[in-house]
């Protein structure tokens, strides 16, 4: 199944900051984007959110020598043949697993808005 890539302006803020840190890493993200395109499952089930498919899967910064484990976050959404990443974050950066799901919470209301607005 390939999906198309719906990226929103809240998740392309996320990704103008992490590459201001990072400004090498457009293509790993790209990377990590296109692969979830084709197998969306790939990541790992982001609890507490019931039957909504929210998942998240680590991207390592291979220019920078950061493994999976201390590099970047990126969850996501998977709804109606879309690929809808929401959040992008720097494990380093991150204050709390609390703050994450405010944080999911808040993109999917602003997701609710604009889908009822068209």
């Amino acid at each position: 199944m390939v999906l198309e890539i719906l990226e929103l302006p809240q998740f392309l803020s996320d990704k103008k900051k992490i590459l201001k840190k990072f400004p090498n890493i457009a293509d790993e993200i790209e990377e990590a984007l296109n692969e979830l395109k084709e197998e969306p499952d790939r990541g790992e089930r982001y609890p507490g959110f019931g039957d909504i498919d929210i998942r998240k899967i680590r991207v390592g910064l291979k220019k920078y020598n950061v493994g999976k484990r201390g590099g970047l976050r990126l969850i996501y959404l998977t709804k109606d043949e879309r690929l809808i990443p929401l959040i992008l974050y720097h494990k380093g950066g991150w204050r709390s697993e609390k703050e994450t799901k405010k944080r999911i919470l808040a993109r999917l209301r602003d997701i609710a808005k604009s889908l009822t607005l068209k």
